[in-house]
């Protein structure tokens, strides 16, 4: 693995894990809770310094993910933990550096106060030792058969897989980690009233993503999965009374400049209510960091502007959304606003890469609640849960009648530990 896209990895997962408050959580097959374990890291050579040490075991619990997810009881890790050096003990050919970690994970229930999961003893190696050469043809049984490049097997990885030849208590171990429950959310509902803007409308945007960037940008032509959600999408939108409306050239170029409807499509789903209207703007296209450039520029005004921000696609192991890269690589700044929004990052694995990192962005939990899923995402479940959130804030404006953030969880999930952090102050009463 290349040093510049490890230290991509750990940035993405890593940098933000200190808050000044925790957000707590809900969901509605899954819970919140504080791992603490003791293992160790083995490295060839001299004894290396402590910061080496430290970026080495950070990649090490990379790995998390992949035996988090492949877990009997599954769950994933969040970008909040703490290692704690112990010692480092001569071995044959190198060192062994012991360490004690605490973490928080997200996790399926029911669960016990144990939690058993595998850990590379030399993530530096454990790649190479798991590739198969047969006669010269290679094979990748310890990881996912299309994503088997290096740069991915901490996501997808499993000692357990068939014909995988890692080998145990060489390898790799199985680590036995102590579980604490942590409080989490019981009853909470989005704070309605505030998503509704000085100009009496409610603004929501949804970014939905294409799977495969080389297809066609016009979902209503586009054989991409994400062109059926689409279309899936405003279908729903037009049977519940909303008018769908193209916006013109110069509308999308005011967005992002010189986007033209071969890059994209952006469209409005527009319905007027008791509570003021509702303006839903609708982008398909390409959502990659270094093909989405169109995108960069939209979901920069949807965070600065909306109430609701919703992204369905790719997570891209946590790079599609990284604001620090999306603005290096644009040269622009995101501007929070201070108001209060929801943020519903539709996408694989999005708890651990958007959480803390968001909060951290907008200041804080208390003008911004946050929608995640745990584990990976089917396109299938993309539109289902987005629905669910749209419905809820269509009834409150349309009746009054308010929809709990646990009721909206509990219809949208899909097994993928669907769940939402920072309502915590929100109202536990309708």
């Amino acid at each position: 693995m290349k040093l510049a896209f490890l230290i991509s990895i750990l940035f993405s997962l890593f940098t933000y894990s200190q808050t000044t408050m925790r957000p707590l959580y809900y969901g509605a097959t899954s819970n919140e809770v504080q791992l603490s374990f003791e293992y160790f890291l083995e490295l060839e050579g001299p004894q290396a310094p402590e910061k080496t040490v430290r970026v080495i075991i950070d990649r090490q619990l990379t790995h998390l993910f992949g035996s988090l997810s492949n877990n009997s009881t599954k769950g994933v890790p969040k970008a909040e933990h703490q290692v704690s050096l112990l010692q480092a003990e001569p071995i044959a050919r190198g060192f062994r550096y012991h360490y004690h970690y605490t973490g928080k994970i997200l996790v399926d229930r029911p669960h016990g106060s144990t939690y058993t999961f595998a850990l590379p003893r030399d993530p530096t190696q454990v790649y190479s030792k798991g590739v198969v050469n047969n006669r010269g043809q290679l094979s990748y049984p310890c990881t996912d058969s299309h994503y088997w490049h290096e740069q991915y097997f901490w996501y997808f990885w499993s000692p357990t897989y068939r014909g995988c030849p890692l080998k145990k208590g060489v390898d790799y171990d199985f680590v036995n980690g102590l579980i604490d429950d942590l409080p989490n959310t019981d009853r909470t509902y989005p704070e309605y009233e505030k998503l509704v803007g000085p100009d009496q409308k409610i603004s929501l945007t949804v970014l939905m993503g294409m799977d495969d960037e080389s297809k066609v940008r016009n979902p209503y032509l586009s054989t991409d999965i994400a062109a059926y959600n689409y279309r899936a999408l405003t279908q729903q939108l037009t049977r519940m009374g909303y008018q769908i409306v193209n916006l013109s050239a110069t509308e999308i170029q005011k967005l992002s400049p010189g986007a033209t409807t071969e890059d994209i499509t952006v469209q409005r789903a527009i319905k007027s209510t008791l509570r003021g209207q509702i303006e839903i703007l609708l982008f398909f296209g390409p959502t990659s960091l270094y093909g989405g450039s169109h995108f960069h520029h939209f979901i920069k005004y949807s965070l600065e502007n909306d109430s609701v921000m919703i992204y369905a696609g790719h997570s891209g192991l946590g790079e599609y959304l990284n604001l620090t890269k999306i603005e290096m690589r644009n040269g622009f700044k995101v501007a929070f606003p201070e108001k209060y929004q929801i943020y519903f990052f539709n996408g694989c694995s999005s708890y651990p890469y958007y959480n803390s990192y968001y909060f951290s962005r907008k200041g804080g939990t208390k003008n911004l609640d946050i929608l995640t899923n745990g584990l990976a995402t089917y396109f299938s479940a993309i539109v289902p849960s987005t629905y669910q959130v749209i419905k809820a804030i269509d009834q409150w404006a349309t009746s009054g009648r308010k929809v709990s953030y646990q009721e909206i969880i509990e219809e949208a999930d899909s097994n993928n530990l669907l769940g939402v952090n920072g309502d915590e102050d929100n109202p536990t009463e309708p």
